[in-house]
């Protein structure tokens, strides 16, 4: 149930298209920064991986709600 909420919580924080692009600017940083550390590198991949799990969470619960 609380997953549920958290699901929901998310998904109106941001669409599709603002994470979308949250996630390729992150990838151009990483791709074109060549100063960054292991650490950088790290919580970059995290983030965008964090991303991808929302993305993949609001399109099943878009299924769900149609």
């Amino acid at each position: 149930m609380v997953l549920k909420f958290m699901e929901r919580r998310h998904m109106k924080q941001f669409d599709n298209y603002e994470l979308t692009t949250i996630d390729y600017t992150l990838k151009y940083y990483l791709e074109h920064n060549e100063l960054l550390d292991d650490d950088d590198i790290e919580w970059c991949n995290l983030v965008r991986k964090k991303i991808d799990t929302i993305m993949e969470l609001q399109a099943k619960y878009d299924m769900e709600t149609v």
